[in-house]
């Protein structure tokens, strides 16, 4: 029994949580709409162009709660969703620190 218990509050805190923690993400309403072809990456995009490493270093040095702000701004001004899932794809990969495998 206590182990549900305990299990049943994880859940309401989590919950609560993420209410609060996607209470501040109001702005987001006002971005226009992502279709399915947005999401899909050019080859040809997916290279550290000189245009994308402004990008790609806004989302490496931004402090996370004001990335979101940011990138929507940058959006707004003009910046495509496949340059920013280029940019996002392209930090990620930048910033891979490998790990030894369990027991190395």
């Amino acid at each position: 029994m206590a182990n549900s218990s305990t299990r049943r509050d994880f859940v309401k805190t989590a919950m609560a949580g993420s209410v609060i923690g996607l209470s501040d993400l109001g702005f987001l309403s006002s971005l226009p709409s992502v279709s399915a072809k947005d999401t899909q990456l050019d080859p040809k995009v997916v290279q550290l162009k000189p245009e994308i490493e402004p990008m790609v270093r806004l989302l490496e040095e931004t402090p996370r709660e004001k990335l979101l702000e940011e990138v929507a701004d940058r959006i707004h001004k003009g910046t495509t969703y496949r340059e920013v899932l280029a940019a996002l794809l392209l930090a990620g990969v930048r910033n891979v620190e490998p790990r030894p495998s369990v027991g190395f």
